[in-house]
């Protein structure tokens, strides 16, 4: 059986404006990590295809995560794969899906990470990385409130 991490969370926001979030780097600037690490740079190519390159923070340590697009298909599914440079094996890659669901004003997100090529040294990293993301323990929402027309 492969393993596998599976989250769902219900957002405020559309699964248009949640789609956007995952592919813009300013937004993923602000919550692509779980506290207290920070990203400090962000460059993403969303194409499928296309690549990002995340530069992460987390005191004194730093980290490198890398990934290419899949599949995109906009306000219902990303697919991407996930590597980091301080696993045991930084050229090994797991597969992240979040799928995106209307559920009346709301987004239901399905965020999901096959574990099964993740190192066995960083697989607790790894899930915590994923259990602990902010986009999925709490949406922000001043840039939901920037985008509400007045």
């Amino acid at each position: 059986m492969t393993p596998q991490i599976t989250i769902t969370r219900r957002l405020p926001a559309t699964p248009a404006e949640v789609y956007a979030e995952w592919l813009d780097p300013e937004a993923l600037l602000e919550w692509m990590c779980p506290h207290p690490a920070r990203p400090t740079h962000i460059a993403v190519d969303p194409v499928e295809g296309g690549g990002f390159h995340f530069d992460i923070q987390d005191g004194t340590a730093t980290m490198v995560v890398t990934g290419r697009y899949l599949v995109l298909e906009p306000g219902r599914l990303l697919k991407f794969t996930w590597s980091c440079d301080t696993w045991a094996d930084p050229a090994v890659e797991s597969v992240v899906t979040v799928s995106l669901a209307a559920n009346g004003n709301d987004c239901d997100i399905r965020q999901g990470e096959a574990l099964e090529e993740v190192p066995t040294e960083s697989g607790d990293a790894v899930r915590l990385g994923v259990r602990g993301s902010r986009p999925l323990t709490g949406w922000r929402s001043d840039p939901l409130e920037r985008r509400t027309p007045a």
